[in-house]
């Protein structure tokens, strides 16, 4: 009895003394990684952290109420309609006045006939030339109805993002120099992912910036064409009695048709119907 304590406090003596240095090295391998990944993160990275860097995205050179007309980026879109007496005569003029300014169509929509017509197109053209292009099209022959300018300046927006993306180049030329010092796995990996998130703002950055600039490049003129009253004919339509002698025809067939699935649900429940009516046949009777 008194060998088999003795075994059970050695035992829980050993024991105890084994998971003491198994809890020191795991301690250390988690404060090791933790050190490697802080190291990489903000150490390696000349003192620079993600948050001031992220700060200093928001900074600009110069206040933008320093920059010139010429060199604020601005979305403009135009608006116009008109009534004209030939929309297809009216179409070939806009073509032809958008080709003297370099302008594309990019969009047309032509629906409804006759009285009824209206077409819509949208006109692309380089910002320089919007304004001469847009006075240009409201002489078109026709009723003006109505037109409008729209601007929105984007300035403080593009220099933001080009700021933001100089800033998320330095970053990423940093990370790329101590991806090549990378001793272990654990700043390997650690490197990549913040790498991989960098290139992934690059990327999202350069594509807003594409957009803005496509749409500050280029301006849009949305116009709508309607038919007036006085170029609509007097008969718009063709009369095509054979075409109205069909519909007829197959009016009254359908028309039969439903006469004959009446008369076959009638059938069908004739007994219940039969029934209904004997009862209420029997019951008045009864009642006299």
């Amino acid at each position: 009895m008194k060998n088999k304590k003795k075994f059970w406090i050695i035992f829980s003596v050993v024991a105890i003394l084994s998971i003491i240095p198994l809890v020191f090295l795991l301690n250390f391998w988690i404060y090791r990684a933790k050190n490697s990944y802080e190291n990489i993160t903000d150490g390696y990275l000349s003192g620079v952290s993600f948050e001031e860097s992220r700060m200093s995205d928001m900074m600009v050179d110069e206040p933008t109420s320093s920059l010139s007309e010429d060199d604020r980026s601005v979305i403009r879109t135009g608006n116009m309609s008109f009534s004209v007496d030939d929309i297809d005569s009216t179409l070939e003029t806009i073509s032809a006045t958008g080709e003297e300014y370099g302008a594309t169509i990019t969009d047309l929509n032509d629906y409804g006939k006759g009285k009824s017509r209206v077409v819509g197109l949208t006109i692309k053209v380089e910002e320089s030339k919007f304004q001469d292009l847009f006075d240009g099209l409201r002489e078109l022959d026709g009723e003006y109805e109505g037109s409008s300018i729209s601007e929105s300046d984007v300035t403080d927006t593009v220099m933001d993002l080009e700021a933001r993306l100089k800033n998320y180049r330095s970053v990423e030329a940093q990370l790329l120099t101590i991806l090549e010092s990378a001793e272990t796995v654990e700043d390997t990996l650690a490197v990549y992912k913040e790498l991989n998130e960098v290139r992934y703002n690059i990327e999202r950055v350069d594509a807003e910036l594409k957009n803005l600039s496509n749409q500050t490049e280029y301006s849009y003129i949305y116009m709508n064409i309607s038919q007036s009253s006085t170029g609509a004919g007097v008969s718009e339509e063709e009369w095509r009695p054979v075409g109205i002698a069909r519909d007829a025809v197959r009016a009254l067939v359908g028309f039969g048709k439903f006469l004959g699935s009446l008369l076959i649900w009638v059938l069908v429940f004739s007994p219940v119907i039969g029934l209904i009516v004997g009862l209420v046949f029997y019951i008045k009777r009864k009642r006299k």
